[in-house]
């Protein structure tokens, strides 16, 4: 039993680590005041964006693999009687079905209720179209939250280059403290445009690397099931 929580949970525990990780260099910036530089040096405000955002897509992908993982140990009795006792798969499968509620039990109801009809092909392809919809709800936006922070930070990166321009476009003479200012005021516009560009990519990185462990727990989940589920159609 303890073999098995650990295979369904090992995922969501690596998800855990990683975030242990990630707060730990969080911590150890913020000890050093990089964090503080990064977000002062960001004139346009994109760093809390991206920080807000990353933040946000952690939780969930957090909350996400901690749900398919609760419905990966739902089935683990269901599979064990299924492949030791294959007599009695339609049986077992029902009464799971009926005792438990979730992704898999709603798919495995829809399936065991039509397995003994002649015609069930269409009816088994509709409820794995829903199994795959339900196991992967919410994961294209999750994609599109990765693509977004690199969007951001070469957002960031187009404004610090403006307000970089934007100095230089302002200075009426050529003297030496015009000059001396004019780079002082350059900085910032470098500073937004690297800033913003090194949080945009490196939190895209880490995000992707998280739904890239939900993913692979979806996909685990609906491979167990269609599994299951052949073996109900050959019975």
């Amino acid at each position: 039993m303890v073999n098995i929580s650990y295979n369904n949970h090992h995922l969501f525990l690596m998800w855990l680590i990683a975030i242990g990780v990630i707060l730990f260099l969080v911590v150890l910036a913020f000890d050093e005041g990089y964090l503080f530089v990064a977000f002062k040096s960001d004139q346009s405000h994109i760093t809390k964006i991206i920080a807000s955002i990353f933040l946000l897509g952690s939780v969930h992908c957090g909350l996400r693999l901690k749900l398919l993982c609760v419905e990966l140990g739902s089935i683990d009795a269901l599979e064990e009687k299924t492949l030791l006792l294959t007599c009695n798969v339609r049986k077992n499968t029902q009464n799971f079905a009926t005792a438990t509620k979730g992704i898999a039990a709603n798919y495995l109801s829809k399936v065991s209720r039509c397995a003994t009809s002649e015609n069930n092909t269409a009816t088994i392809n509709s409820a794995t179209e829903v199994l795959i919809a339900q196991a992967k709800k919410g994961h294209e936006p999750a994609w599109f939250m990765v693509d977004l922070l690199i969007k951001l930070g070469l957002l960031g990166t187009i404004i610090g280059f403006i307000l970089m321009l934007g100095t230089v476009s302002q200075a009426d003479t050529l003297d030496i403290q015009t000059m001396q200012a004019v780079l002082k005021d350059m900085s910032g516009g470098m500073g937004t445009a690297l800033y913003t560009t090194l949080l945009g990519l490196s939190t895209s990185v880490l995000l992707s690397g998280q739904y890239l462990l939900m993913d692979k727990c979806a996909d685990s989940l609906i491979e167990r099931l269609l599994n299951i589920t052949s073996l109900i159609s050959n019975k």
